[in-house]
């Protein structure tokens, strides 16, 4: 007997994650909060990652993932880890969501604290959601995704303000060959480096394919853009769209794409002090509904310029 004798259509879930088990795979939970342990508890890498005996580590679990089976690794709140290295949490079992759990500053907290740390993510069709990322030290790149079809959901990137530590660059797609990282979605993230010595929020560093940035929001002080594509690495079929970004350094672009990528811009607001050119690079993209201002208390005009 059920009040629901035709089940739910899209399932039950809680912040995406389902209450009742209607996927493929296995479900594996992580904790080391010494405040939100369920029934007092610990987590330990030792134990066999359920709910009341949670794994320690986001990588224990991970590991314990199978490849392509729909595994989901639920983080809880109050989570704590320190990255001290590129190795520390890798990402690398296909087709695993990691999930965190929480809000706010209960949102489970990644600390990268060396120069050489890193999140690499290679596992394709990985999902990295609700994290908040921040940095002890300053960092060359905090999150590298070299696996196609990756999504990174509403996570937070944090550069340090006091002391001052900041990243080069904070999320780069690319991979070590070319398409390595097609399909890659960025959604929802926030991204900020207020102190000098960021070179980009997010760089396309590889010639990639239909690559989507959308509902981000950058501040920060970088010396080359938000949004960074170098040279020679041409990216077809690329998105960006209803982002937010503004770059404080002096003479520097909000969206910078170098190399003649196409695709289109949408919705985006750029903030910059460069006038004339809209503050942005467009590649060879099209650009739809996008304004840029270049000063306080005035309001934005489209972006890039138009001129007949």
């Amino acid at each position: 007997m059920s009040n629901y004798p035709a089940g739910f259509v899209d399932r039950l879930t809680i912040r995406g994650v389902p209450i009742t088990q209607l996927h493929p795979g296995d479900v594996f939970w992580v904790n080391n909060s010494t405040v939100l342990v369920p029934k007092g508890v610990g987590g330990s890498d030792s134990n066999p990652g359920t709910y009341h005996r949670p794994f320690s580590t986001i990588d224990k679990a991970i590991n314990v993932c199978k490849a392509s089976r729909g595994d989901i690794v639920v983080v809880m709140p109050g989570h704590a880890e320190t990255i001290a290295s590129a190795t520390a949490l890798v990402p690398d079992v296909a087709g695993v969501a990691i999930i965190g759990l929480g809000s706010g500053s209960l949102r489970p907290t990644l600390t990268l604290s060396a120069t050489s740390s890193s999140i690499i993510v290679s596992g394709a069709n990985t999902v990295l959601q609700n994290f908040l990322v921040t940095i002890s030290e300053d960092v060359t790149i905090v999150l590298e995704v070299t696996g196609a079809g990756s999504q990174i959901v509403n996570c937070e990137f944090r550069g340090a303000i006091t002391p001052a530590k900041e990243w080069v660059n904070c999320i780069d797609i690319g991979g070590a060959a070319p398409n390595a990282c097609d399909r890659t979605v960025v959604s929802g993230c926030k991204f900020t480096s207020p102190a000098v010595g960021s070179t980009d929020a997010i760089k396309l560093s590889e010639i990639s394919e239909g690559v989507i940035i959308e509902n981000c929001s950058v501040f920060g002080d970088f010396s080359v853009a938000p949004i960074h594509n170098p040279t020679g690495f041409v990216c077809t079929n690329l998105t960006v769209r209803d982002c937010t970004l503004k770059n404080t350094q002096t003479g520097d672009l909000a969206l910078e794409l170098v190399s003649a990528c196409t695709g289109a811009l949408i919705r985006n607001f750029y903030s910059t002090d460069v006038a004339g050119i809209g503050g942005v690079d467009p590649g060879s993209c099209n650009s739809f509904e996008c304004f840029a201002c270049d000063a306080i208390d005035v309001s934005g005009a489209l972006a890039p310029t138009i001129t007949t």
